[in-house]
């Protein structure tokens, strides 16, 4: 298993808070419901709870990051986070803050909160620049639409008329022959032509993901995402030898050498980053640009964060070349949000162009958000 939290050295972005002449820092907590209860192999999530945190500059601006472990914070996140903030106002460098709550072993989600950390310093710095957080390479951006393949496919079927052409459907929840038979009924009434993505979340042990990989090719799937735990990158590397389609690395990457250990051995078409994961949108770009440099497919996905955090996600995307579709249309499974990224039409969302993330959150919102704790 690859260790999830990274070491002073892999907290990236967090080196901005440096430079950044922070003199008050603070956290919000706020909670949506689901539109509907959304499930995966590992969870049934029927809310969303994130902690926004915002920085101020001595000059008086602003910048905002998510902290969104999965599926939600525990008490230490909570508690990580809200004495973060506390040292940052107090004058902590970024040096003191990766000793004291990044460090390996750390009882909290340290990827997630190095990811807040670096997000909220990188919008403030680029605002302070009066520019974008990162150089924009993709004005606008491919996205896939998400499915429960126990939501029935009238889902599916909305999915193809609002002009997604890719559809990435959660498996792994059911048995094999259940899982055949519903995605059969979803190929059946969305037609050929639409891309089928398979995600099991590592759901499967070695033989059930052999069995799988097997049948699952009646279904005609574009690529299968992370069939076995994380950190099982020998059993990846043998399905690929015996899948038709390819295999992609998703809750495996969390860092530098998760990646190097996948692509050493082979066991992965391609990689799936997600800025709370790995630490970080700075953290992210670098993974994608390395995987991209061997010649890995590089998607990017959302984990289901609020505005500021799928913002991060965009942004770090739209900063490489990779064409994607990508996971970011996921705004619609939140009954409330706190920033408008706007919506997704004819498959693609706009990326934002203005300062920093380019988008601000609604603080009417967030402060009524905070009240549904």
């Amino acid at each position: 298993m690859t260790e999830r939290m990274r070491s002073s050295s892999q907290a990236v972005g967090i080196g901005l808070i440096d430079e950044a002449r922070i003199v008050l820092a603070d956290v919000h907590w706020i909670t949506t419901a689901l539109r509907d209860e959304f499930r995966s192999s590992s969870n049934r999530m029927r809310r969303r709870r994130c902690g926004l945190l915002r920085l101020e500059s001595i000059d008086g601006d602003v910048g905002w990051g998510e902290f969104a472990p999965w599926p939600e914070p525990s008490e230490s996140d909570i508690g990580a986070l809200n004495r973060c903030a506390r040292a940052i106002a107090a004058g902590a460098s970024a040096g003191d803050v990766s000793t004291q709550f990044l460090a390996r072993n750390s009882p909290h989600d340290g990827a997630a909160l190095s990811s807040a950390i670096d997000t909220a310093a990188s919008d403030l710095c680029a605002r302070q620049r009066m520019t974008p957080m990162f150089p924009i390479v993709q004005s606008t951006i491919a996205v896939n639409a998400v499915l429960d393949i126990g939501s029935g496919s009238e889902r599916a079927i909305d999915y193809v008329e609002r002009g997604f052409d890719t559809i990435k459907c959660k498996i792994g929840a059911h048995h094999i022959q259940e899982t055949i038979r519903r995605l059969r009924t979803i190929r059946a009434v969305v037609g050929p032509d639409i891309e089928l993505r398979l995600d099991a979340n590592g759901a499967w042990d070695r033989c059930e993901a052999a069995n799988a990989v097997k049948q699952l090719a009646i279904v005609e799937p574009e690529l299968l995402e992370q069939p076995l735990p994380p950190g099982d990158f020998e059993g990846m590397a043998e399905l690929r030898k015996i899948a038709d389609f390819p295999i992609i690395a998703d809750e495996s990457i969390v860092d530098l050498h998760s990646l190097e250990l996948c692509m050493g051995l082979g066991a992965a078409d391609g990689v799936m980053i997600k800025v709370s994961r790995v630490g970080g949108p700075t953290q992210a770009i670098d993974l994608a640009r390395r995987a991209y440099s061997e010649g890995l497919t590089v998607l990017f996905s959302s984990m289901f964060e609020f505005g500021i955090g799928l913002s991060a996600g965009i942004a770090a995307c739209a900063a490489g070349p990779w064409p994607g579709p990508h996971g970011f249309a996921t705004s619609e499974f939140l009954a409330h949000d706190v920033a408008d990224v706007g919506g997704v039409h004819d498959g693609v969302i706009d990326v934002p162009r203005g300062a920093g993330l380019g988008i601000r959150p609604d603080l009417a919102a967030v402060a009524q958000l905070e009240q549904c704790e």
